[in-house]
């Protein structure tokens, strides 16, 4: 029997050998860095992170045709704009306390 292709990482193996890509660890692949690709890679992680855990919620209302744009979808739009404005103030706040917060 050939060997075959790890449909993961596309690493060949061979038959009868161990292979289970999934236990591959960041510490095991990082651990050869040089300090300063080290400190990039913990720098790119910590960024990545932080976009991550920010939270989108999206509402997709279709509309077909103008008859169908009347309350409750125009009552729903107008306090979603109303909404979104005080939204983006307090976001705003809170980013720029956080910038002093790192600066200081």
């Amino acid at each position: 029997m050939p060997g075959r292709e790890c449909y993961h990482c596309k690493q060949w193996i061979e038959p009868g050998e161990a292979h289970d890509c999934w236990t591959t660890t960041e510490a095991a692949l990082t651990e050869d860095l040089s300090e300063d690709l080290r400190e990039a890679w913990e720098r790119l992680r910590e960024t990545a992170a932080a976009r991550a855990s920010r939270t989108t919620v999206v509402n997709v209302v279709h509309i077909r045709h103008r008859d169908e744009v009347e309350p409750p979808i125009t009552d729903w739009l107008k306090e979603a704009y109303d909404v979104s404005e005080a939204l983006s103030a307090t976001g705003a706040v809170k980013r720029a306390r956080k910038m002093k917060k790192h600066t200081a």
